[in-house]
């Protein structure tokens, strides 16, 4: 029995997408199965965790089931820009003001 070394993704923002769609076409590669999506995507499934497998359980077959499909539909959903906190208001400096409206709040 061939033992298989299984990458794994959760979704979580620790999580790089680019990183781990690389890491499955040279997985892929070094297997002769580059060109398989049905067999990338089979093995991108062994993969997942977390909120990445139960958003995987929602997708549609034909994009479950195809690599190019599924890449894409992974770069849409766990890109890290959707991870990366706004800063509050407080952090982005005082709201700036005409010297008019500034004298309205103080006007005796």
């Amino acid at each position: 029995m061939t033992t298989v070394e299984w990458l794994t993704f959760s979704g979580g923002p620790s999580d790089n997408i680019l990183r781990f769609a690389k890491a499955v076409h040279q997985f892929a590669f070094a297997h002769g199965r580059q060109k398989d999506g049905v067999w990338m995507a089979d093995y991108v499934y062994g993969c997942l965790d977390d909120e990445a497998l139960e958003w995987f359980e929602d997708l549609e077959p034909k994009i479950r089931e195809d690599w190019t499909h599924l890449r894409s539909a992974m770069m849409k959903e766990f890109r890290q820009s959707k991870f990366v906190p706004t800063a509050p208001p407080a952090a982005m400096g005082p709201p700036t003001m005409s010297l008019r409206e500034l004298q309205k709040y103080f006007a005796v």
